[in-house]
């Protein structure tokens, strides 16, 4: 039932849950001296909150369960998790189990909003046969190798860092749909696909920097780029080799939140086509030192309430460690012909 042992419980350090095929939301949760579960091969299902706050709860066997309730194991004990069954992982299922580090999904899983996000140690999981990355999934974990192959959509700062971090990034053709940069505060090398060139008669397969990943993805000139009604938005730059000078492609019309957080860039131009920014989109470029735009009017800022309708000019948050003590940015804002 629900909220059965909620704050009100005995001093539970083990229950066996074998016959048990449903288990209400809340159930657990809060139990803090819990340290062994037994489930069944009937419990398919983990509530909300189920064992919630169960620090002292280090392992458990998930292996039959098809899906993971909101909040399940939150701020959990957790050490390794193996869900070779689970179809869905809800919203900040395993937020902040500060002793994970390592995580088995099955093929097709969606993952929710936040479900791993904080849980610091996470350095081992396969991410192959992930279908769906929420926002926020694993932000503020040590997850470095991700193989997003099989994922439809990545989220909103899916993959934040707290600080700048070396991290390598596979695509794959499936696709279809990106929140706003995933790969914040992380250092991505350029993304580059494969074509085929013909000399002489003979076909080559070749590296290159421009290439449509899907019909709504694109990388040119090696950064992500997401396509939308009325053109395109910067998604994550991901610099070619020394780059340090960033042109946003023709046709823009926002880059994403955190787009360019924590690169190396030093001079960046923005298209005539561009209409917003997103908060934090230049967040840690230390190097930058000047912004040009090929218009006559500058691009909102958006990310906050109080900041949206006010010029690049007058918007610190767009150059979050580079602003003086009136409130100006430090670095240049040019106006290109």
């Amino acid at each position: 039932g629900y909220y059965v042992y909620r704050y009100y419980t005995p001093v539970f350090t083990s229950v066996d849950l074998s016959s048990v095929t449903k288990l209400g939301t809340d159930a657990f949760a809060y139990c803090r001296e819990l340290t062994a579960v037994k489930l069944g091969s009937g419990l398919t299902a983990i509530a909300d909150r189920a064992f919630m706050n169960c620090a002292a709860l280090a392992d458990i066997d998930l292996s039959h369960v098809i899906s993971v309730g909101d909040n399940a194991f939150a701020e959990a004990g957790l050490t390794e998790i193996h869900l070779p069954a689970c179809t869905d992982i809800g919203k900040y299922a395993f937020y902040s189990n500060l002793n994970l580090t390592k995580v088995t999904l099955a093929e097709g899983i969606k993952v929710a909003e936040g479900a791993f996000s904080y849980s610091d140690k996470l350095a081992d999981a396969d991410l192959s046969k992930v279908a769906y990355v929420g926002d926020y999934s694993f932000a503020f974990t040590a997850l470095t190798d991700l193989d997003l192959s099989a994922a439809a959509y990545v989220g909103t700062q899916a993959f934040l860092k707290e600080s700048v971090t070396d991290v390598t990034v596979k695509l794959g053709e499936v696709l279809t749909d990106l929140g706003d940069n995933p790969f914040a505060m992380c250092r991505v090398s350029a993304f580059m696909g494969e074509t085929v060139e013909n000399f002489n008669g003979k076909d080559y397969v070749v590296l290159t920097d421009t290439y449509d990943v899907s019909e709504t993805v694109r990388v040119i000139g090696g950064s992500l780029y997401r396509v939308v009604p009325n053109g395109l938005e910067l998604i994550t730059f991901a610099p070619l080799k020394d780059q340090k000078t960033f042109t946003v492609a023709g046709g823009t019309t926002r880059v994403s939140e955190m787009a360019c957080a924590g690169t190396d860039v030093t001079y960046v131009v923005l298209p005539d086509t561009l209409m917003a920014v997103g908060h934090k989109a230049f967040y840690a470029c230390d190097n930058l030192t000047t912004v040009a735009f090929s218009s006559s009017t500058r691009p909102l800022c958006l990310g906050m309430p109080n900041l949206v309708g006010k010029s690049l000019r007058k918007c610190p948050m767009i150059f979050m460690g580079k602003v003086s003590t009136a409130g100006r940015p430090l670095c240049s804002i040019l106006h290109l012909p």
